[in-house]
């Protein structure tokens, strides 16, 4: 039953399926008792994934041929040619 916790609350069961664990968690408390663990546990990975991801700051090379990639570069060498 662990795995159908788990697939639940991955949002990785049918319509069908969900409808079952739900019976079953309604039917049996040992069942609801480690679903409910088991989302607790969730949210504290989740809250812990979010707030201690570092910040990353990229910067761009410039590259010393980017000039010649350049619109106003090229344009005057056409009309020469």
């Amino acid at each position: 039953m662990k795995y159908y916790v788990s697939m639940f609350i991955d949002n990785e069961l049918g319509l069908d399926e969900k409808i079952e664990f739900l019976k079953d968690v309604h039917e049996n408390d040992e069942i609801y008792e480690e679903s409910i663990e088991l989302l607790e546990q969730e949210k504290l990975i989740g809250s812990a994934i979010l707030t201690d991801v570092p910040l990353v700051d990229f910067k761009e090379k410039k590259r010393w041929f980017a000039v010649f990639n350049s619109k106003p570069f090229i344009s005057p060498l056409l009309i020469i040619l």
